[in-house]
């Protein structure tokens, strides 16, 4: 994007995809803010000043369409450029974003080169004149294109990804930013290696936003790996729940076996160890603050609720986030937050894991 450079803000629960999409914008020059949910996203505009909005549709807290509304209405910024990311890109959907104040729907994963001239569009709209939305349908192509437009050779027949993975998009995905994608397989290897244990927690919960949150996460995940089958099957589920259609045992069972399916081609064919992710949750071993012992006794009883995948875990983060006063465990519980929104109880437990003092 030639010119000054524009200010985005970015809300985007999925971990997977709020990183894909910080990379590619940073590539554009864009002044990226990223947050995880609507009601950071109206915190933030509160604060701040934006030249255009990508939002998620599905987010907790807080979803994307109840933030544009008010983004219209409580905020006033009736000519802020926001644009919807959704992995439900039927006409039905777009009439409902545009109801909601959304100027613009991308099905996700959106190819780069769409999002970018999307973005680039509405930047010039805010600028004057005014523009119809248009509908671009979800997976026309790989998230990650090859660099230059350079022939893809795919992934050979024997690869053991090749029945569970999308040659192509594994293909051009590596060609253009390896590093990247190996970070998005190890994070969905981390994510999803216990989704019956996640599974049997939603369902427990009796909410079913709460399993239409879950499905609805896996839907993202698989297909920004290249993971279709399993993502198909995914968003075929999501829709019924969206519907309030009944799902089976037997469904749910199946869809827990194709992801077990890919999680092993996973592992056969990236054969790297679990990253750390220092950049998001700290240097391991880091020197935790000076706690009292009240606040010490907390932290472990949350750590046992998380442990135990209990559902008054992320209720007690919010507790202890509204009362802590030193600044380096608030951020800490907000990381941790974060990893209860996307049901990524191993990491969280680590992070407060990190505060406490060592098991004599």
């Amino acid at each position: 994007m030639a010119g000054k450079q524009r200010r985005l803000l970015l809300v985007e629960d999925s971990e997977m995809y709020r990183e894909l999409l910080q990379v590619q914008l940073a590539d554009a020059d864009m002044d990226v803010t990223a947050v995880t949910n609507g009601e950071e996203a109206l915190a933030a505009l509160e604060a701040d000043t934006f030249d255009i909005v990508l939002m998620d549709r599905e987010m907790p807290v807080l979803n994307g369409l109840e933030a544009a509304r008010r983004i219209r209405g409580r905020l006033g910024l009736s000519e802020l450029p926001i644009i919807c990311l959704s992995g439900d890109a039927s006409e039905a959907s777009l009439k409902e974003v545009t109801e909601a104040g959304i100027n613009d729907l991308l099905g996700k994963p959106v190819p780069e080169e769409t999002l970018l001239e999307t973005l680039e569009k509405w930047l010039a709209v805010a600028e004057g004149g005014r523009c119809e939305s248009h509908l671009l349908p979800a997976g026309d192509s790989p998230v990650m294109e090859a660099v230059g437009g350079a022939e893809v050779t795919p992934t050979p027949q024997t690869d053991p990804a090749t029945e569970v993975l999308d040659a192509v998009h594994v293909a051009a995905s590596t060609r253009q930013n390896t590093a990247l994608f190996n970070r998005q397989v190890q994070r969905f290897l981390r994510l999803w290696s216990d989704f019956d244990g996640q599974l049997e927690l939603a369902v427990s919960d009796k909410d079913p936003d709460v399993v239409l949150r879950l499905i609805h996460n896996l839907n993202s995940n698989a297909a920004l790996i290249g993971a279709n089958r399993l993502s198909d099957f995914a968003a075929d589920l999501e829709r019924r729940i969206r519907q309030r259609q009944p799902i089976t045992d037997a469904e749910f069972a199946a869809l827990s076996s194709t992801l077990s399916g890919v999680i092993d081609a996973l592992r056969e064919r990236f054969q790297t160890e679990q990253e750390q992710l220092s950049d998001e949750d700290g240097p391991e071993g880091a020197r935790a603050p000076a706690l009292d012992s009240q606040l010490l006794e907390a932290l472990s009883k949350l750590c046992g609720l998380i442990e135990g995948h209990e559902a008054d875990a992320l209720k007690e983060v919010q507790r202890l986030s509204a009362v802590v006063e030193e600044a380096e465990v608030r951020l800490r519980l907000q990381r941790v937050s974060y990893h209860l929104q996307d049901f990524d109880f191993g990491a969280a437990r680590s992070i407060i894991e990190q505060l406490l003092p060592p098991a004599r």
